[in-house]
């Protein structure tokens, strides 16, 4: 049997590699599609030019759950607020510890609403595996990313995160912080918060951060079109502890709405 010439074996060799090289690669995509249509969509994003377009891929990335978190991390970095906040909105989808580590990293942005939105992501979508972390992390930090980290902390309903917002309410060195803490005590019901409450009625400390409800007031009074915001009448009063503390404890003490009925007259 007459032997290949070696250039042809050369070339078998090449093909053989080749071919070997196409299943490996086609093996891997399989393997890593979901992450691959993540970076490719994470990109779409980026790129998209309209709500619509951005409403797709966001719905996209946010389906593939714990496969985007990566994409979507990439994201946060990007130079435009808006779409590191549609970021967050993906990672609150990621469920697992990458995406709980992502959002408290998206704490310390630059951006008020990108903090925002992080932390009612931390409250509502990883409570209470975030809370540990960001009650340890707090008493670290100062100024907005600490705001941030108290607001996550406020807006969880547990014991445990009114446990932590009374420490920060009581002993926390950025007055601010405190004062967040105090508002966010007043949005919880029970004898816990009303605890917390009564011995900061006598602080005289001052504040000038504008807090987290005040936001959400000023934000509901500018969709609704009113001249007067919520945001300027609760500026006019006095920024401090005591008096907010009065006002949270108002809230707190005040008993659950009831609803009248009205029975028809009998004939």
């Amino acid at each position: 049997m007459m032997e290949q010439p070696a250039p042809r074996r050369r070339i078998d060799r090449v093909v053989s590699i080749v071919v070997g090289v196409l299943i490996i690669g086609c093996g891997i995509a399989v393997w890593q599609r979901n992450s691959i249509r993540a970076w490719l969509w994470a990109r779409g994003l980026r790129n998209a030019q309209t709500a619509d377009e951005r409403t797709y891929y966001v719905t996209m990335l946010a389906a593939l759950r714990e496969k985007s978190v990566s994409a979507a991390t990439g994201l946060l970095e990007d130079p435009r607020a808006e779409v590191r906040e549609l970021a967050v909105g993906i990672l609150v989808h990621g469920g697992s510890k990458e995406a709980q580590a992502a959002l408290i990293g998206a704490l310390h942005d630059t951006d008020q609403d990108v903090r925002d939105s992080a932390a009612h992501s931390l409250a509502f979508a990883n409570a209470p595996d975030a809370l540990g972390p960001l009650a340890t992390a707090i008493w670290d930090q100062r100024g907005e990313t600490a705001m941030a980290m108290c607001v996550a902390v406020g807006r969880m309903d547990s014991p445990a995160a009114l446990d932590a917002l009374a420490e920060l309410a009581a002993r926390h060195s950025d007055v601010n912080v405190r004062a967040q803490a105090v508002e966010l005590l007043g949005m919880h019901a029970g004898s816990r918060a009303e605890r917390a409450l009564r011995p900061l009625l006598e602080d005289e400390s001052t504040y000038a951060a504008t807090l987290y409800g005040e936001r959400l007031s000023a934000a509901a009074e500018a969709q609704a079109a009113y001249k007067t915001s919520a945001l300027a009448a609760s500026s006019a009063q006095q920024r401090v502890i005591g008096k907010l503390a009065e006002r949270s404890l108002a809230h707190v003490m005040k008993p659950p709405a009831t609803q009248e009925i009205e029975l028809p007259e009998l004939p």
